[in-house]
């Protein structure tokens, strides 16, 4: 099963020790795998938190790297992550706001999916260097995802960014070197930082997911509340499909956006 199971806490911290180097993995197949059972190396039904100035290698060779069934809080040290399906997975939140994070994942590389609460489900990365490399998305949330500060780079075979209600960004450096569409929501905000997206589709795309409105989607009238406002940053994009794509609306009142892109097959700067 897993290397480490938390089974019942209030919250759970985990502290690395300064100069400290640990190793967690797990094996490839579990004994026990029913519904609900342990699924990742470092496996919690708590809220978790890592912190400190150690190293933390975590390798989830049977699902998950590391889970949380509540919230996962990453503050500091240097982890380097690998899994088969998900890096860095809580299921209320995920939330970094320091540290030195690596993850090379088959599924998403940070994930938060909680379908019960809408309050709950979301992820924030507000400081320290991510490097986030995924068979999937690079950040999947079912609620919203907010880039507040840190720098974060991104090879997605997924998207870059995908939030099922909102994706914010605020602050920070973002580079998305790979994806399929680099930004993807229902509503989309760029407000300050630098961001760069490459993308094989639709570099930013607002959309609900049921490919109605816009002429992207084979309609010719809006979706109402989907919408691409963009009051600040610096937002670079190189896409091979649209630049920016849009189901509803856009309004721009700030910043500075650059697009290089094609203009075949139906795609262009802006859709």
């Amino acid at each position: 099963t897993s290397a480490v199971e938390i089974q019942a806490a209030d919250e759970v911290t985990v502290v690395l020790a300064d100069g400290s180097t640990n190793t967690i993995a797990d094996s490839a197949s579990y004994t026990d795998e029913a519904e609900g059972a342990a699924s990742a190396a470092i496996d919690s039904k708590a809220d978790l938190s890592i912190t400190g100035g150690g190293a933390l290698t975590v390798t989830g060779n049977h699902n998950d790297a590391i889970n949380s069934s509540d919230g996962l809080a990453i503050a500091g040290g240097t982890l380097t992550i690998k899994a088969a399906d998900d890096g860095l997975r809580g299921q209320d939140y995920v939330s970094i706001t320091g540290g030195t994070v690596t993850v090379d994942a088959g599924g998403d590389a940070l994930k938060s999916d909680n379908d019960t609460d809408e309050t709950r489900g979301y992820v924030h990365v507000a400081d320290g260097t991510l490097t986030l490399t995924a068979g999937d998305d690079g950040i999947s949330a079912s609620t919203d995802a907010l880039v507040s500060g840190g720098t974060t780079t991104i090879n997605a075979q997924g998207d870059g960014v995908h939030a099922d209600a909102q994706l914010a960004i605020g602050g920070g450096t973002t580079t998305i070197a790979q994806s399929n569409e680099g930004l993807e929501s229902k509503l989309i905000l760029i407000a300050g930082g630098t961001t760069s997206v490459t993308s094989s589709d639709d570099a930013v795309n607002v959309s609900d997911g049921s490919g109605s409105g816009g002429m992207g989607g084979g309609g010719g009238n809006a979706t109402s509340g989907l919408m691409l406002t963009i009051t600040g940053g610096t937002l670079v994009i190189d896409s091979q499909g649209d630049g920016l794509d849009s189901n509803g609306s856009i309004e721009m009142s700030g910043g500075t956006v650059v697009v290089s892109g094609p203009t075949n097959s139906g795609n262009g700067a802006l859709d």
